[in-house]
């Protein structure tokens, strides 16, 4: 096949290749007298990506277009769109072919970009597809014998049937929590609400090394993300506090995965003399947690997503 060429006053790519038209071909015996009698050709309907469609062709020329004169004309148009529901779209890649007998392959058009039809816009294609003087030159291989092949491509892209809906908060309302704690509740937790979700901070004491150290923990669950699908999870971006030591993150839950560790955040003596270096007599600590942003996500599947933006009245 040779490389496109395009035309930049047209958009059009140009190209030759030996595979015939995978959808639809028309052969058309004695041309020049369906020149001569029909001003528009309407082949039958074929089908192609799940919907009908014709190939329109006009042999001298659409007279409803600009500067017609003189060229062909071709054009794809889909079908039975009264069965359609309302604000219906179809996003269209096609091409259209014409057999050259000398060479023994095609010449291959194609417009640039994807076509949306629409019930306002039912029709694309070439309005200048080839001129009737480089067509009717026998040289050029497009008629033999007043014969000639057209055909078509249509590549349909369909939408999506899996989409994913991501909902976002930021600064949630009561998203911030600071809990003065003392050493010999620990361990010790929390519960609150984000976006109807329960949400739980945990302080642990946790032994590490040879010499047993006790060292202080925080986790933070998600307790309703075992209400999640498995196709649903939770993200938030939050920071972690425990007396001057801070911790930023993201944290994803799902129904599995709903527990965030920071471990081994300072030993439980530091903790005690770090309150003490600042005239507190308690043996207590200040941990919280602040949320600045969190998210919900859910996957749908077998779905007719939305083919535009749902508009939002003012």
């Amino acid at each position: 096949m040779a490389s496109p060429t395009p035309n930049p006053d047209t958009g059009i790519m140009r190209s030759t290749r030996d595979i015939h038209p995978q959808h639809y071909s028309i052969r058309i015996k004695r041309f020049s007298l369906l020149a001569e009698r029909q001003e528009k050709y309407e082949s039958y309907p074929f089908e192609a990506g799940g919907y009908k469609w014709r190939l329109l062709l006009y042999p001298k020329g659409n007279s409803k277009c600009f500067d017609w004169k003189g060229y062909i004309s071709l054009y794809l148009a889909i079908q039975d769109t009264d069965s359609f529901p309302k604000q219906w779209e179809v996003y269209v890649d096609f091409k259209v072919l014409v057999f050259d007998h000398v060479h023994n392959n095609y010449l291959v058009f194609q417009d640039l970009g994807v076509k949306r039809y629409h019930e306002l816009k039912t029709v694309f294609g070439f309005n200048k597809l080839l001129s009737l003087e480089a067509f009717n030159d026998v040289r050029n291989g497009y008629l033999d014998d007043d014969s000639c092949i057209f055909g078509a491509e249509v590549f349909v892209i369909k939408q999506p049937t899996v989409y994913e809906s991501i909902y976002i908060v930021k600064d949630p309302s009561k998203g911030a929590l600071e809990w003065n704690i003392p050493i010999w509740d620990i361990p010790i937790s929390k519960e609150f609400t984000i976006e109807n979700y329960k949400w739980r901070l945990r302080v642990e004491l946790e032994a590490y090394g040879p010499e047993n150290k006790k060292y202080l923990s925080i986790y933070l669950d998600i307790i309703d993300a075992a209400k999640l699908d498995s196709e649903e999870r939770i993200c938030a971006d939050f920071e972690l506090r425990l007396l001057n030591e801070r911790k930023r993150d993201y944290f994803y839950a799902g129904n599995e995965l709903n527990t965030y560790g920071w471990r081994k955040v300072m030993q439980t003596a530091d903790a005690i003399n770090y309150r003490r270096s600042y005239g507190y007599a308690d043996n207590s600590i200040v941990v919280g947690v602040k949320i600045m942003f969190v998210s919900l996500s859910t996957v749908v599947r077998d779905c007719a997503c939305p083919s535009r933006p749902t508009e939002v009245p003012n």
